[in-house]
């Protein structure tokens, strides 16, 4: 079990990097990175569209998750990397 001060100090590193790759979002590779994600989530459309409602969850958290990591890779206002 991970215990609270452990998840904290987790979930700080992961700002932080997030704070690192935002930095460095107009290079080419965050670039090609937000164009990839953009692409994934065309590719996850059809599968939000023709789910059972019993996976819909799953599906718009991949979503989610997509959109989130596009936004720090693009640096755009602050988003938090978990979804």
């Amino acid at each position: 079990m991970i215990e609270p001060n452990e998840k904290d100090a987790m979930r700080a590193e992961l700002v932080a990097l997030a704070d690192v790759v935002r930095a460095y979002s107009e290079t080419d590779v965050n670039k090609a990175a937000v164009r990839m994600l953009d692409a994934l989530a065309v590719c996850y459309v059809p599968d939000l569209m023709n789910c059972t409602p019993e996976r819909l969850g799953f599906h718009q958290a991949a979503m989610q998750q997509v959109m989130a990591l596009k936004k720090i890779f693009a640096g755009e206002e602050y988003s938090d990397p978990r979804v």
